[in-house]
């Protein structure tokens, strides 16, 4: 079965009606720390896990006014970014020189739709509803399956703890580029169930002709306690988005003022969990579609076609503690992908295909004594199209002291291709899926201490990586594999609490990612990334600055199709808000305060100066 023709909203309105509950949510008076699940499948604090992985809490991203996933993502060490153009603009993310389709992303563990393109609509994706984003950088196939040879990110939205019985807000901003956005959070409890709701609305004109975008996106979660032990839950998510396409300003047609995407998705997953003293079981079964719509001009002519991609997931997992010392991971899972494309001018269907895969995965850990502890997994699939991979991982991490702590970890990765690597155009291409070995090592300093510096060398050596290129020069684009790559590096996060209202955060990455058979250097990846950023908090004021920098970075000419160098850039922004009677906060930010004119793909200059404000209301 594929994809309905038309995004379904009567869905999210149903979750909408849940909105006249009872509502919960406000903040605990004791601070705990935050819970991090994506480097291990189960629960651990985010002192305990490795410096290739980092989160932020919803509360971090709200005071930084961010309001896309993108965004979270791009202060990450060892993540680069490439939007082309304004907000909502296509957006890939590029992790430690791997490809732009090869970080997984999972909405409290169900997989989101990669879409046709692998890529996530990354740009579109709103944190409206989340608790929280973390990221693992490095290989995740053992944990997640396909696509995580870069990583994966973990998007958090049922670790909602309840204090009291309701607590809401809702918010209205506006700016710049005739920026228009809305949001409404809801906690709920009702007995022994919680849940809540999130829903929002952007609609921003950019700052070039046909590039309007507006985005309606929704999240709803809900979990029921039936006894002590177990629990069901419920998650749905969806988001419906409208963009034009200018193109490049290369381009002698640019602005292109007839094209255009339409793209829309939901995902829907009911959940059976269970918890005792030493043991956990998780289980649920995902239903996620994606669709999107466009009309792209070109020398090729005009293309007007519908990418339709549908996904069935059913994974269980059951974890097990035996005494201090040993725990062990196990799980099944199902993935089915469905794929078309019609082309709306012919009406004619010119790709209609699918694969499934089955794997077994687990994960074990053993302190031999209380200092040391060391992490085996592995993971075996059998896809129906691409043969039966394995993978693995093994790690460590030694506490010499409570001031130092060392981390280590080789992994393996494996990535099947994507619906637009096997039908480019209209017929099927023989590319191979891609593989990736990993090798890291690295440091925890300053735990527990007003400062802490977390720091990261490692290795990747990819092999079988997709390309694309046009070999005749006529326009026609195919995928090939590129044979072997290698990519390494260092990151490092430096976090000094200055005093009890300032705080300095700071972050820098290098990276080499070359092609081996020729020695030349993967486009997009720049070599140095970075930022600087300063924030100032009490319980009614924030204040808060970041500089982030990009250099030395190898891009290409749409207009040519040589290769060229891109452009190096150090953008600034400044944020502030302040607290009222409790209820009403106000906010404001200047984005790109320095007005610099930069591109973060050649050809698609990004947004200049813009001055944002607004308020938020608790009730």
């Amino acid at each position: 079965m594929y994809p309905s023709k038309t995004f379904s909203w009567s869905l999210l309105a149903g979750f909408a009606s849940f909105s006249c509950l009872p509502v919960f949510a406000k903040e605990s008076e004791q601070e705990l720390e935050q819970l991090v699940i994506v480097e291990t499948r189960s629960p651990r604090t985010l002192s305990e896990t490795s410096p290739w992985v980092t989160a932020f809490s919803a509360e971090d991203l709200r005071n930084r006014q961010i309001h896309f996933v993108s965004d979270a993502l791009r202060n990450m060490g060892g993540v680069s970014m490439a939007r082309l153009g304004g907000i909502g603009s296509q957006t890939s993310l590029f992790s430690r020189g791997s490809n732009s389709d090869h970080v997984t992303f999972l909405l409290e563990g169900r997989r989101l739709n990669g879409g046709f393109s692998g890529y996530y609509n990354l740009g579109q994706l709103s944190l409206a509803g989340l608790t929280g984003v973390e990221m693992l950088r490095g290989p995740s196939s053992t944990l997640y399956g396909g696509e995580g040879i870069g990583g994966a990110v973990m998007l958090r939205a049922g670790d909602l703890q309840p204090i009291d019985d309701h607590s809401s807000n809702v918010s209205l901003s506006g700016g710049s580029f005739e920026t228009l956005g809305t949001e409404l959070n809801l906690g709920m409890k009702r007995g022994k169930g919680r849940g809540s709701f999130g829903a929002s609305l952007l609609e921003t004109e950019n700052e070039m002709p046909n590039a309007d975008f507006s985005n309606r996106s929704g999240l709803f979660t809900w979990d029921q306690a039936l006894d002590e032990f177990w629990s069901i839950d419920l998650i749905g998510f969806g988001y419906d988005s409208s963009q034009g396409l200018p193109g490049n300003v290369d381009d002698p047609a640019h602005p292109r003022l007839s094209d255009f995407q339409d793209t829309s998705q939901f995902l829907l997953s009911p959940g059976l969990s269970g918890k005792g003293d030493d043991w956990r079981f998780q289980g649920f079964y995902s239903r996620s579609e994606d669709r999107l719509e466009s009309t792209t001009s070109g020398n090729w002519g005009v293309a007007h076609n519908d990418f339709q991609t549908a996904s069935d997931q059913v994974e269980l997992q059951y974890e097990h503690e035996f005494g201090e010392s040993l725990r062990a991971l196990a799980g099944v899972s199902y993935f089915r992908q469905e794929f078309l494309k019609t082309n709306l001018v012919t009406e004619r269907i010119e790709v209609d295909d699918g694969w499934s895969n089955r794997a077994s995965f687990g994960l074990i850990g053993f302190n031999p004594y209380e200092r040391l502890e060391i992490l085996l997994g592995g993971r075996a699939e059998s896809y129906s199209d691409f043969g039966s991979p394995e993978t693995w991982t093994f790690a460590a991490h030694f506490d010499p002291n409570d001031f130092l702590r060392l981390h280590g970890r080789v992994a393996t990765g494996y990535a099947p291709p994507t619906a637009a690597d096997l039908y480019g155009g209209s017929s099927r291409h023989d590319v191979d899926p891609e593989e990736s070995r990993s090798r890291e090592i690295g440091l925890s300093l300053g735990r527990g201490e007003p400062w802490q510096v977390r720091l990261t060398c490692f290795q990747n050596d990819f092999r079988n990586l997709i390309e694309w290129s046009d070999p005749d020069g006529d326009f026609v684009w195919t995928p090939f594999n590129l044979g072997k790559a290698e990519s390494s590096g260092v990151e490092t996060n430096f976090n000094f609490s200055v005093s009890s209202f300032w705080s300095l955060l700071c972050s820098y990455s290098y990276l080499d990612a070359i092609d081996e058979s020729d020695g030349s250097r993967l486009l997009r990846r720049p070599r140095h990334t970075g930022s600087i950023g300063f924030v100032g908090m009490d319980e009614l004021t924030c204040v808060g600055g970041e500089v982030r920098f990009s250099a030395d970075l190898m891009d290409y000419d749409q207009s040519t199709w040589s290769e060229v160098s891109g452009e190096d850039f150090v953008v600034a922004r400044l944020y502030a808000s302040r607290r009222f009677a409790d209820k009403l906060l106000c906010f404001a930010r200047v984005e790109n305060l320095f007005d610099e004119e930069y591109a973060e793909a050649d050809g698609y200059p990004a947004l200049g100066i813009g001055v944002f404000g607004g308020f938020r209301y608790s009730f």
